[in-house]
């Protein structure tokens, strides 16, 4: 993740990264394991909305910048029902 924001200009904050682990987790223990690519969409995600927002002047992204991905955010609720609707249930259900 940190390299595709890397590549935009960006680095996570401390706080930012914490929030995030959980998310990745997720991520990585989906079904299909293409968990690197979608680490990548993440992280272009994330660089999108930061850019669209207020802060987008700053290269450092903060935990505000973030919380719309989160372990029980839209993003990971929708990552979850793609997964599952290709691949079938994933474990942490």
């Amino acid at each position: 993740m940190n390299e595709a924001l890397d590549q935009e200009g960006l680095k996570l904050s401390k706080e930012a990264a914490d929030y995030l682990k959980e998310s990745i987790r997720l991520i990585l223990l989906s079904p299909g394991n293409e968990g690197a690519n979608s680490i990548e969409q993440l992280a272009l995600d994330i660089a999108y909305s930061k850019y669209i927002s207020p802060s987008g002047a700053s290269p450092i992204i903060e935990m505000a910048d973030v919380l719309a991905y989160g372990p029980n955010s839209a993003w990971i609720a929708n990552f979850k029902a793609i997964r599952r609707s290709a691949y079938g249930l994933m474990g942490e259900e």
